[in-house]
């Protein structure tokens, strides 16, 4: 009885050793800490078996029985959960797992407590004194078998995951999984010997006495194959796992160890290469690393290979490994592919000579343009110039006959001159408008603000649109808003100019109906004309570019109608010169309408105070 209790008393003490050893690495393996939960539950079962067959009396027995069961119930919770942890190191289940799996036990213990009121536990204790030692035996009611069976299961799946990880893990590390099999495996084996009744001693129970070979386990785990450091193993499955290639040579070049990777790329027949020096492998990779054999520091180059007939370009990085002392006892050679990386490279190359030879050509064709462009602007000042002194002559002369200075005119002859005088007054206006395009094209054209009155700019603007649109028989309304202030800053001179070639154009392409000035406030800090017409339209494809120099609507839109397309360029450069936009709101055959947006500006106080805008 002795040498039993002796027995039970070092197995519960090298199993609280060994969780003593391992506590202080709970910070990097958090399953330390359900082997510590599963070494008191063990020890509880161990050191209460001992207690309970060193003593005498059926009270007394029955007393330390029941301490037993606290690590009895517990000891496969605690087995599951470090099991599951062992293996995933992973804590954000582990708490919720171990309350849900410690539901059952804890029932077992009350009801263990209660028994007497329900014999759900046992239904009979007796103490035989028939051998050598008197032992406590139990007769089992209905629930301990389900505690039994539901013991069993955690504890056959805690070795289920551990016989997951024998074809996962390298061959040298399968050696940790099969002694923690064989700890957990022992004691059930003795449990299910001692349920069974085939044990060598009836009412003797083996399980404790099993936990001693699992103690005897877990020790030599820990001694020969660091049981519990998982830092080697991780590492290794990191190494194996890289899609790089490494290689551990000695300082003779001997290639001591080499990952996966390594080996398919310097022995495609799969031969052994631990032990074989870099120069007697066959292949261009190695020669090429032979040439850093005499380099005892940090090495990072890149190399070309050819494998297979396929040119291969590598990263090569090496570096020294220090075990003892100053002096390095091996090197660690990484092998990285970097042949896309390569091509990429080239490529991204190839595309920049390109990109540049582009952006040299767009450059030059930008410079010719810039050249045409003020080549065009500098003709059409010129040829404007050239034509407004000889236009204004001819006005002039014709005018100056239409009086009748030298006699009355025939009807015939007051026709002509009336025709000169139009055509001359409409070619004089292209001419200026050509001449606007040129100052906007160069930068040149100045925009004063200043103060003016809104009504006497709008009385010349109707006075000067009248006649064409009663020409059309057209109806031409001018409609004031009460909150427009009438007195604004900006530019008069500008603000006809934009207001007559908007109804210009409306009056031109208007055949019947009306064309309407709206002049009201857009918001607190805007104010706004809108020109409305009732005429042909303009289709939605044309709007974006109606604003383009030159630009014209469809011949079936213009046809016998006179202009180059100008107008509407000049007035937009015009309504932006002068701080404001301008927007079309058009449907064919329904109309279209022109609305400029401009700031409300301050009243200038003083005329120093004007200001000159460049466009």
């Amino acid at each position: 009885m002795n040498f039993a209790v002796a027995t039970l008393a070092v197995a519960a003490l090298v199993l609280m050793t060994t969780a003593v050893i391992t506590w202080p690495r709970r910070h990097i393996a958090h399953w330390i800490i359900p082997f510590l939960g599963l070494s008191i539950a063990i020890s509880i079962w161990l050191v209460g078996y001992a207690i309970e067959l060193s003593i005498m009396g059926l009270e007394n027995k029955l007393f330390w029985a029941k301490i037993e069961y606290i690590g009895i119930v517990f000891t496969p919770v605690a087995w599951f959960s470090f099991a599951y942890q062992f293996l995933n190191q992973n804590t954000h289940n582990l708490k919720r797992i171990t309350l849900m799996l410690a539901i059952l036990p804890l029932i077992t213990l009350v009801l263990l407590y209660t028994n007497d009121q329900h014999n759900l536990m046992w239904t009979q204790n007796v103490l035989d004194e028939s051998g050598p030692i008197p032992l406590l035996v139990n007769s089992f009611g209905g629930w301990f078998w389900i505690h039994s069976a539901y013991s069993y299961l955690l504890i056959l799946g805690g070795i289920v995951l551990f016989l997951r990880t024998i074809k996962l893990y390298p061959k040298p590390y399968r050696g940790q999984s099969m002694a923690l099999i064989v700890a957990a495996g022992a004691p059930l084996v003795g449990n299910v010997f001692y349920l069974a009744g085939l044990g060598p001693i009836p009412g003797f129970d083996l399980t404790p006495f099993s936990f001693t070979v699992s103690a005897l386990v877990i020790s030599w785990g820990v001694a020969r194959l660091d049981l519990f450091d998982m830092i080697p193993i991780a590492r290794r499955m990191v190494v194996e796992g890289l899609p790089d290639s490494i290689v551990l040579v000695d300082m003779q070049n001997r290639i001591l160890d080499v990952n996966a990777v390594g080996k398919e790329l310097f022995s495609a027949d799969g031969r052994n290469l631990t032990g074989q020096k870099l120069n007697d492998i066959s292949g261009d990779i190695a020669q090429q690393l032979v040439k850093f054999e005499s380099n005892a520091e940090d090495v990072d180059e890149e190399i070309e290979v050819t494998q297979d007939g396929r040119t291969q370009h590598y990263s090569v990085r090496i570096r020294p490994f220090y075990i003892s002392g100053p002096h390095p006892r091996a090197r660690i050679i990484i092998l990285r592919d970097i042949s896309r990386r390569i091509a990429a490279e080239s490529g991204i190359r190839q595309r920049n000579l390109e990109l540049q030879q582009l952006f040299t050509e767009a450059q030059m064709a930008r410079e010719a343009a810039e050249q045409a462009s003020r080549a065009k602007s500098d003709l059409l000042a010129k040829v404007s110039h050239e034509l407004r002194t000889p236009l204004s002559a001819i006005i002039g002369y014709a005018e100056m006959l239409q009086e009748g200075p030298y006699g009355d005119l025939t009807e015939r002859q007051e026709r002509y001159l009336s025709r000169i005088i139009e055509n001359g007054g409409y070619l004089g206006e292209q001419v200026e408008d050509l001449l606007d395009l040129s100052r906007i094209s160069s930068e040149t054209l100045e925009v004063k603000l200043y103060e003016f009155n809104l009504e006497d700019a709008l009385t010349q603007v109707v006075s000067r649109l009248q006649p064409a649109a009663d020409e059309k028989n057209l109806a031409l309304h001018l409609e004031l808003a009460a909150d427009v202030p009438k007195q604004l800053v900006g530019n008069s001179v500008r603000f006809q100019q934009i207001l007559i070639n908007l109804c210009t154009n409306a009056i031109k392409f208007t055949e019947v109906g009306q064309v309407k000035i709206l002049v009201e406030m857009a918001d607190a800090e805007h104010w706004r004309v809108k020109v409305s017409d009732s005429g042909k339209g303009i289709p939605q494809s044309e709007l974006a570019n109606i604003f383009q120099p030159f630009h014209q609507i469809g011949p079936t839109m213009i046809r016998g109608q006179s202009g180059v397309g100008l107008g509407l360029t000049i007035v937009k450069e015009l309504v932006t010169a002068l701080g404001g936009k301008i927007d079309v709101v058009s449907e064919l055959d329904k109309g279209s309408t022109f609305i400029a947006t401009l700031p409300l500006l301050p009243l200038i106080k003083a005329e120093s105070e004007v200001e000159n805008v460049k466009i």
